[in-house]
């Protein structure tokens, strides 16, 4: 008679192997790519946001996770005063997929300082140059509190981007801005 080895996976409640196998995805591992996209149905609700932002352009088909995604982001932009954590950190998660250039549009035009700093970063990370004169005056709409948000600019890593910071910031506020980041 064969002898059965039983092995036990570690949960995925566990932090540490979850953010092990977001970080393999990230960097291109398959059977960790397909290992999240098998358990994404069956984790809890701060988990799927974790793997559905790795899993998006990973998978063949991503569409289902991405509308769960959007349908989440869009509770954070119709409601940013309901401090749904849930929400906001589906809205940052999406924030970096081109689709959601309209829920970052919307969020842009906020009168919410924090919906305002996740388009930017959004934006950001999407190297979307087109989107700076538009990110512009909305961080004028913020004139005493625009630091964070030209921070936010950060997220480029472009030339236009850091001129535009340039031109937004005190003097002694451009030291940060270009201080090395850890």
């Amino acid at each position: 008679m064969p002898l059965l080895l039983l092995v036990a996976l570690p949960s995925l409640a566990s932090d540490d192997f979850l953010s092990s196998l977001i970080d393999s995805a990230t960097h291109g591992d398959r059977s960790a790519i397909q290992f999240l996209e098998d358990q994404y149905g069956r984790s809890n609700p701060d988990e799927r946001i974790r793997i559905a932002e790795v899993l998006l352009h990973r998978v063949d088909d991503d569409r289902a996770i991405w509308t769960e995604l959007e349908t989440q982001a869009r509770i954070a932009i119709e409601h940013p005063n309901a401090h749904d954590d849930l929400a906001w950190e589906a809205l940052m998660a999406a924030a970096s997929d081109m689709r959601s250039r309209p829920l970052l549009e919307r969020a842009l035009a906020s009168d919410d300082r924090m919906l305002v700093f996740a388009a930017i970063y959004g934006y950001g990370t999407q190297k979307d140059e087109a989107a700076l004169g538009a990110i512009e005056k909305s961080i004028a709409r913020f004139p005493d509190n625009e630091w964070d948000l030209v921070m936010a600019l950060k997220a480029f890593g472009t030339e236009s981007a850091d001129a535009l910071a340039l031109k937004l910031l005190e003097d002694d506020a451009k030291k940060a801005y270009f201080a090395p980041s850890f």
